[in-house]
């Protein structure tokens, strides 16, 4: 991959929520598919893998950005992601 693709501190391709182009979801469900698509389940690489990362990650998408996430709080997102995704 060229070098224009973000990529976490481990040099791990970052997932890319808007990738394939042209494949969005209708309506709210397009949250939810950006949700489901913050890790890359190949690199193991996060977009939630740390509580400032996932601070930022909600900022760029548009959520609200709590001042504090603990550890915990970044586990439950990730719980919740996963959880989906096995729906």
């Amino acid at each position: 991959m060229g070098s224009n693709h973000p990529v976490d501190d481990l040099g791990r391709v970052l997932p890319d929520a808007g990738w394939p182009p042209g494949r969005g979801a209708v309506g709210e469900l397009e949250r939810v598919r950006r949700f489901l698509n913050t890790t890359n389940l190949e690199s193991g690489a996060d977009r939630l893998g740390s509580a400032a990362a996932a601070r930022r990650w909600l900022g760029s998408e548009g959520h609200p950005v709590p001042r504090r996430l603990s550890a915990a709080d970044v586990e439950r997102l990730r719980r919740i992601r996963e959880r989906l995704r096995d729906a």
